[in-house]
């Protein structure tokens, strides 16, 4: 199963609609583009993907306003997911040098890995 969200303009429903998707034990793909997560978004997708049930593979957030604070709540979950094969996290422009360490320590535990910020 797959999700796809774009232009989700508030950002404080992400935090409850990545908490809802914890139900979904047969989501493989999640796909974000052109919305604002937030951190309080990034949070719970990075508790959703670090769920032991989680079969998410694939994470594509795309232009979601991520930055260097975010990406580093994101590091965590994406490293303990035991699942997660692709992700995407291009055209994220605020991540900055101090945030680049963490994308390479993401992509050191995820197969095949873009980011283009």
């Amino acid at each position: 199963e797959r999700i796809y969200l774009q232009n989700v303009l508030a950002a404080d429903g992400f935090d409850q609609i990545f908490a809802s998707l914890t139900e979904y034990n047969n989501l493989s793909e999640i796909c974000v583009s052109d919305s604002f997560i937030g951190s309080q978004g990034c949070m719970s997708l990075s508790n959703l993907l670090q769920n032991p049930e989680s079969k998410i593979r694939k994470l594509e957030l795309v232009n979601t306003y991520l930055d260097d604070d975010t990406i580093v709540i994101l590091s965590i979950g994406l490293m303990r997911s035991k699942s997660m094969k692709s992700l995407d996290l291009s055209r994220n422009l605020r991540v900055t040098r101090l945030g680049c360490p963490f994308c390479r320590l993401i992509s050191s535990h995820v197969q095949n890995r873009i980011f283009v910020a």
